[in-house]
Order: C-alpha cells, then structure tokens, then sequence
C-alpha cells in the first residue's frame, strides 16, 4: 500500500517566509518552523497508514509461525534449529536432539542452508532427546 500524505497542501500558507526573487535578492528555500505542531499533519497521515498495514502484516507474521511451529511438532519433522548458542539441534518427534559432533551433522547430508535460527524460547519449547550420536 501507497499513501499520500498531502504535506504541500498543509505548508502552503506558510510560503511567506521564503524571500522573493528579485535583482538584489535570490528566493530563499530555508523552511522555518512556526510551531511544534508543524509537523503533526505529516505524522498522524503517517501513523494511520501505518497502522492500516500493520495488522495486515501481523496477521502474517502469525500465519508463518503457525506454519513453522506445526512443521517441527509433525511426527516426520527433521528440522535443525539454533538458538543464541553455537549449539544445532536435529528436531524430530517434538523433542531437539543435540548434535555432539560437526561431522556427524555432515554425515547425515545437512550442510549451514539447513540450520534455522530460532530464539531460545522456542528451543525450550522443545523436550531434549538423546543426543545425536
């Protein structure tokens, strides 16, 4: 969504600070300021666009993280997560299963594309499995 935010149309009253153009003198473009308030028509049309794309862009958010929350509690999820730590996780059947060893996480075909990174709430989310051994 594109809005408009008709700010000439709020300043143009104030035109008269600017000095004319003439032989002696250039015009001046300096913009003063009259008012705290000069502003407040810019940023209340701001603020409603913005919250007019805002929910739209929520509800996103929410559909995303339920999409990725139902992936990694399906029985046939093999996801890798990271949290803040060095430490990937193998998550299958609800539970992380650490990963004690880079080669193994090699040898089972994941490579750095396959690690998602997640905060650390959702990893406790999480029961801890056996480690990947």
């Amino acid at each position: 969504m594109v809005g408009w935010i008709p700010f000439f149309n709020t300043t143009e009253a104030l035109y008269d600070m600017h000095l004319e153009s003439n032989n002696q003198y250039k015009a001046d473009c300096t913009h003063y300021i009259y008012s705290p308030y000069l502003f407040l028509p810019l940023w209340l049309d701001t603020i409603r666009v913005m919250e007019d794309f805002i929910p739209r862009n929520k509800r996103r958010q929410k559909e995303i993280t339920q999409t990725f929350f139902d992936r990694i509690y399906s029985a046939e999820s093999n996801v890798v997560l990271k949290g803040s730590s060095k430490a990937l996780y193998l998550v299958q059947n609800r539970t992380k299963r650490l990963f004690l060893d880079w080669n193994k996480f090699l040898a089972l075909g994941y490579t750095s594309v396959d690690v998602e990174q997640v905060s650390d709430t959702v990893l406790g989310l999480l029961a801890d499995g056996e480690p990947v051994i």
